[in-house]
């Protein structure tokens, strides 16, 4: 009858030590999902840490979002149909004029690059382009478009096609392209220059650091 009964006080002490050590592990659980609701963007999916995945416009405009927040204006990326590209690359260009930073998520199709429409503080409009594997934009048919249409609107704009090789693998254009136009938006309106941006770029290589600090919450 001891036996018996000793056996039902240990399974009853079992039973809320388990409890108790559930409780603990919620608690922990909740105390780690509150910080990381704190250290990770909410509007950014947490797969972009994965050096394999493919970044989409929404990530891009995610990303550049999270860190520039109203700053900036940011073209919708849409198929080469060029009535399409005709009215995003008009709509960045008077965003450009009235002072704001035009950036444009460029989709080639399988590849993002980066296009930035700035306004110098003399007045006079600029085109920052830049491909991470190093390309120039006469080899995409949509940045071409883009900016021989910019162009046609705004004859006596210049063009920095900065060609930085950036990109080592085949899967981080979206991120590259996330941080260009953020390096872009960045530039001092006095010091717009190629060789500025060049340097700027310059900095940005390792695609898994780029990955790990977009996902943070800049807010």
């Amino acid at each position: 009858m001891k036996i018996i009964i000793l056996i039902i006080i240990f399974n009853i002490i079992l039973c809320l030590s388990s409890k108790c050590t559930e409780r603990k592990s919620l608690n922990l659980r909740g105390i780690f999902d509150k910080n990381k609701e704190k250290s990770y963007a909410k509007n950014i999916s947490q797969e972009i840490v994965n050096i394999s995945y493919l970044y989409g416009d929404d990530d891009i405009r995610g990303v550049i979002k999270n860190r520039l927040g109203d700053s900036v204006y940011i073209s919708p990326a849409v198929p080469f149909i060029p009535e399409l590209i005709d009215e995003v690359a008009t709509a960045a260009l008077e965003e450009a004029k009235a002072g704001k930073p035009a950036l444009i998520p460029v989709n080639l199709g399988s590849h993002w690059t980066a296009l930035a429409i700035r306004k110098k503080s003399c007045g006079k409009i600029i085109i920052l382009y830049n491909d991470s594997m190093g390309d120039s934009y006469t080899n995409g048919s949509e940045s071409s478009h883009y900016i021989t249409k910019l162009k046609q609107i705004e004859a006596n704009l210049e063009v920095f096609d900065l060609q930085v090789h950036q990109q080592t693998d085949g899967t981080s254009c979206g991120a590259y392209t996330s941080e260009n136009l953020i390096a872009f938006a960045k530039l001092d309106d006095d010091k717009l220059t190629a060789e500025a941006a060049k340097a700027v770029l310059g900095t940005i290589i390792n695609a898994q650091e780029l990955r790990n600090k977009q996902i943070l919450d800049y807010c």
